[in-house]
């Protein structure tokens, strides 16, 4: 009797390997931004303060990569609100109405130019 083997059936690939076949648009992205802005008085201190080093990191690539419409000064001024997010977002019980103002101010800034 002849047994027949099969190659095995290949694995999927991990989460972060996979190929969707698409990008989210920057819009979008500015929207789950904004979700999670919106969600933040229900997480726990850790929470805010993770969601926080993440917003404070998107808003930074994005502003390092989009060519922002603006003078000199009015970078430096983003660049300074940019620093005070970070900051608040790294102290031991962060502001969360003051870091989610600003942040959702620089989001309407980016939704201006994507």
């Amino acid at each position: 009797m002849l047994l027949s083997i099969s190659p095995a059936r290949p694995l999927s690939p991990r989460p972060d390997q996979r190929n969707y076949g698409h990008q989210f648009s920057l819009a979008r992205q500015l929207e789950v931004i904004t979700e999670m802005l919106d969600s933040m008085d229900t997480l726990t201190i850790a929470g805010q303060r993770h969601t926080m080093g993440k917003v404070v990191e998107f808003i930074k690539d994005q502003m390092a990569h989009a060519p922002l419409p603006f003078g000199l000064r009015n970078q430096q001024m983003l660049a300074e609100l940019l620093r005070q997010l970070r900051d608040e977002s790294q102290r031991l019980s962060p502001d969360v109405l003051t870091f989610t103002r600003g942040a959702k101010s620089l989001v309407a800034l980016l939704n201006g130019v994507a």
